[in-house]
């Protein structure tokens, strides 16, 4: 089943780090890129736009956030293919998918944090604008 906004994994952020839950917070666009983010444990020198308690979504079971700074572009068939493929080198699996409470609070988070790259943030912004109109606006029949 393709991943699609609300669709979380499971991954390291780099070759040899620890795994992270990753949300998919936009819909993949016709190339299969979708923007997503990850969780990680609060620190002190964390960014707080925000803070994600346990149990928000079943993987957290601490005070955690969302790291806006590490946001990206993901190849979507990239990580269902690796999560087809179940890798011995690395973990990268599925996850439960995020409420639709929680994905919003994630969204709504993107747009205010300041440690986000800019084109990102409006590769975001774009598509909530549009979906949001065409909600507003259903076609005629």
């Amino acid at each position: 089943m393709p991943l699609k906004s609300g669709d979380t994994f499971l991954t390291p952020t780099t070759s040899s780090g620890t795994e992270h839950l990753w949300i998919i917070i936009t819909d993949p666009d016709a190339d299969g890129k979708a923007v997503g983010v990850n969780v990680t444990t609060r620190q002190t020198y964390s960014e707080l736009t925000v803070i994600v308690n346990a149990g928000e979504h079943p993987f957290v079971n601490h005070e955690s956030v969302i790291n806006y700074r590490d946001a990206r572009i993901i190849d979507v068939k990239a990580v269902e293919a690796a999560i087809a493929f179940k890798p011995r080198n690395f973990v990268c699996k599925s996850h439960s998918p995020c409420s639709p409470v929680f994905l919003k609070k994630v969204q709504d988070g993107m747009l205010k944090s300041k440690n986000v790259e800019k084109a990102i943030k409006k590769r975001c912004s774009d598509e909530w604008e549009k979906k949001n109109a065409a909600a507003a606006d259903p076609p005629k029949k």
